[in-house]
């Protein structure tokens, strides 16, 4: 399994953020090609 996090910002609580959570597959065209890249190369 990846997973890629980026920082907190807007000091939302863990609980609302494990709530937002969302699988994403990697062919989604909402996610950006760096992203896909990185993940797959394993830098991710």
């Amino acid at each position: 399994m990846s997973v890629i996090m980026r920082r907190d910002t807007a000091n939302i609580r863990p609980r609302h953020a494990v709530s937002m959570a969302h699988v994403v597959g990697l062919d989604d065209s909402s996610v950006d090609q760096l992203v896909v890249s990185l993940t797959r190369d394993g830098l991710g």
